[in-house]
């Protein structure tokens, strides 16, 4: 686990707690509102390009690949944002408002400021890590933290200016790292940038195979936020946001085992990989079980803690997504089996049923429980359905092991 990722869970734990103490349920359920529409814009708009880059770099045998990639990425990011941009400006005018309803539309505007600057970042990490860069990528990561904390802590606390304040914050963040990353890749590719008609048509075919598993995974990350705004307040997006926050931050201890599997595939391939990935599976998930019984206790403490007695129903709606962890922890340890495999169309078919499921629940038990029917809606199809797919891929992985063990 790298020093960036833990400094990384800890100024993300700090934001929350300065944006949880100074914008109440009502204002961090806004905030959440806007950041998930702007994320889920960014991540459908940028047509998983960063991945894909990784998977045209396998089939280079140049060494200066870089000048092309870049300037073709650099070339995607802006065409696909400004068509984003118009496209939610043209929806959002033709339904009045409705398309992102009960936010004002000076923070709407502010946010998708934004938009190409997430796009651009998620291109940028896979290639500075490409390039060579990965200390350049860590070292952005945490200045960058630092600099966004102390931005939100100075828009926020000192002069007062609410959600509009976080995200500027935000923005302005994004602008440095944006900047920063890609004077290092242009740097690193001599100040060449070239545009390849053909090396576009590659990458977009490569996101017509690739990208519909990335809009699945977002849908389910942040359907219950966005249905919770319409069908249910504002405070309700807060409180449950903020349970779901905490969630993800115990992801840390998952996604580092993954990385690590991830290291191994590349060695060793995913069948003699197997047993010694099975192993660590079984460990990860006993310990994300010690860890949820301490943290089912200490929530009413912790959250107290870190956002004050406005947030005290976040404290059951971490309890209940508890089991959820178990699910995400799974889905992070299994992927390395998937990718490495190539499953990439049964993945993505599996991926987008379970955000279909996901957003048919929450239409129908928000209106009648509130943010206990999304946290219902999570864990059916968390603890429910992905459990039982990456359960059933871990058996048909390990038939396959045996089969290669003993052979013929």
């Amino acid at each position: 686990m790298s020093a960036a990722r833990i400094y990384g869970v800890v100024i993300g734990m700090a934001a929350m707690f300065v944006t949880a103490r100074f914008l109440g349920p009502e204002g961090r359920g806004v905030l959440a509102t806007i950041v998930a529409w702007v994320t889920l814009t960014a991540t459908m708009a940028g047509l998983s390009l960063g991945e894909v880059s990784q998977h045209r770099l396998q089939k280079r045998y140049r060494t200066d690949w870089l000048p092309e990639i870049l300037g073709t990425m650099v070339f995607f990011a802006v065409t696909l944002s400004a068509l984003a941009g118009l496209i939610v400006f043209a929806l959002y005018r033709a339904t009045d408002g409705a398309l992102i309803s009960g936010l004002p539309t000076v923070v709407v505007v502010v946010a998708f400021i934004a938009l190409p600057l997430m796009i651009w970042d998620d291109y940028a990490q896979y290639l500075l890590f490409a390039a060579g860069k990965a200390r350049t990528f860590n070292i952005m990561q945490m200045v960058g933290g630092t600099i966004g904390l102390g931005s939100i802590v100075l828009l926020l606390v000192v002069f007062g200016l609410g959600v509009l304040g976080a995200l500027v914050a935000q923005i302005f963040t994004q602008a440095l790292m944006s900047l920063v990353s890609f004077v290092a890749l242009t740097r690193a590719a001599a100040g060449r940038l070239v545009v390849s008609l053909r090396e576009a048509r590659e990458m977009a075919g490569g996101a017509l195979r690739l990208h519909v598993n990335t809009i699945g995974v977002i849908l389910l990350a942040h359907t219950d936020t966005l249905m919770l705004n319409h069908l249910a307040t504002t405070s309700e997006v807060g409180w449950y946001q903020l349970g779901y926050q905490l969630i993800l931050v115990m992801l840390i201890v998952p996604q580092a085992g993954s990385m690590i599997l991830y290291s191994r595939m590349a060695e060793v391939g995913p069948d003699q990989l197997w047993v010694e990935q099975k192993k660590l599976i079984i460990q990860v998930l006993g310990l994300m079980v010690l860890l949820s019984s301490v943290a089912y206790f200490a929530a009413p403490l912790a959250v107290a803690l870190l956002a004050g007695a406005a947030f005290e129903p976040s404290v059951s709606v971490f309890r209940w997504l508890l089991p959820v962890l178990l699910g995400m922890s799974l889905a992070q340890l299994m992927a390395p089996q998937w990718i490495a495999r190539g499953i990439f169309i049964p993945t993505s078919i599996l991926t987008i049923c379970a955000a279909i499921a996901n957003a048919g629940l929450n239409y129908l038990w928000i209106p009648a429980h509130g943010m206990i029917g999304a946290v219902w809606a999570t864990l059916v199809s968390y603890f429910g359905l992905v459990v039982i797919v990456q359960l059933s891929f871990a058996v048909w992985c390990d038939t396959k092991h045996q089969a290669v063990r003993t052979g013929p």
